[in-house]
């Protein structure tokens, strides 16, 4: 049988170990989350300025309007 202090070390050892799974862990789905709301930010502006430019050119004068058919 392990003395007290044998098994307080091994106790201690095995809860760094799965502290250190956590924080690793942690980090890599903290820097996946980031990238995926980086994407979507990236991807939510293109739909903007593609859904938005036209709507801005359409509702000019008839400069901008020809300006539009033009396109």
């Amino acid at each position: 049988m392990f003395s007290y202090t044998e098994r307080k070390a091994q106790f201690m050892f095995s809860y760094t170990q799965s502290e250190e799974l956590v924080e690793r862990k942690a980090r890599f789905m903290f820097t996946q989350s980031e990238k995926l709301i980086s994407y979507i930010t990236r991807t939510l502006s293109l739909i903007n300025i593609q859904a938005l430019y036209p709507l801005h050119i359409r509702t000019r004068s008839k400069q901008g309007l020809h300006l539009y058919k033009s396109m």
